[in-house]
Order: structure tokens, then sequence, then C-alpha cells
């Protein structure tokens, strides 16, 4: 990571780390900087 850098990122409604089901509810997507879905 660097500043200025692009990155990818993954929105999700809840806590992946004490519920995996929370990857289910997918609200954002960006991938190099730019948003993809919602």
């Amino acid at each position: 990571m660097e500043p200025g850098a692009a990155a990818d990122l993954v929105l999700v409604d809840g806590d992946p780390t004490t519920r995996l089901s929370a990857t289910l509810n997918t609200r954002a997507v960006w991938r190099r900087g730019r948003r993809l879905a919602s």
C-alpha cells in the first residue's frame, strides 16, 4: 500500500471475521479504485 495507489475493496453488511455468511451480503465493490457494483 502507498498513498495515491488504487485499491480493491468489497463492502459487506456484517462482520465476515465472525460470521462468514456476511460475505453473501455484498453492498459495494471497488476494483483499482473504481466502483463496480452496489
